[in-house]
């Protein structure tokens, strides 16, 4: 028993030099905030000679977590006011499309607008398309999460 004694004395000493202090130390677990991806802000489209009824399709957007994406557009035209319709556009597997969002502003200056929420990650364009005689130019911006 005494030899059973000494060792677990032995054992606890020794131990006690090897593990470091702060393994031994009762704490409380240390907790971590999670931090969201920052938000990108992307010219994803410029055009300078847009005619009525025309129609140009921006670079792909890639949301590679889901979330909302939001649009900045510039728009101004020769001749009248520019008038332009915006929409968001997700091209499916089977060759179909789905409309994740729109906006049509009249108007030379800057807009923006914001597609629906909870968009599913995937491949998006945005298709800008003139609707006033003369020539529109178009640049659009977007920001993904």
């Amino acid at each position: 028993m005494k030899k059973l004694a000494k060792y677990v004395l032995l054992s606890l000493l020794t131990a006690t030099f090897v593990i470091p202090s702060d393994v031994l130390a009762a704490s409380s677990p240390t907790t971590t905030n999670a931090v969201s991806p920052a938000s990108t802000t992307t010219e994803v489209l410029r055009v300078t000679q847009l005619g009525n009824g025309e129609y140009a399709d921006s670079a792909f957007i890639y949301m590679n977590t889901s979330g909302t994406m939001s649009f900045v557009v510039t728009q101004s035209s020769n001749i009248n006011p520019a008038y332009v319709n915006y929409k968001l556009i997700k091209p499916e597997p089977d060759g179909t499309a789905t409309i994740w969002g729109s906006a049509v502003f009249e108007g030379d200056g800057t807009f923006s607008f914001t597609s629906k929420p909870n968009l599913p990650v995937g491949t998006y364009y945005l298709r800008a398309k003139s609707l006033v005689r003369g020539r529109t130019a178009v640049t659009a911006t977007v920001t993904t999460p």
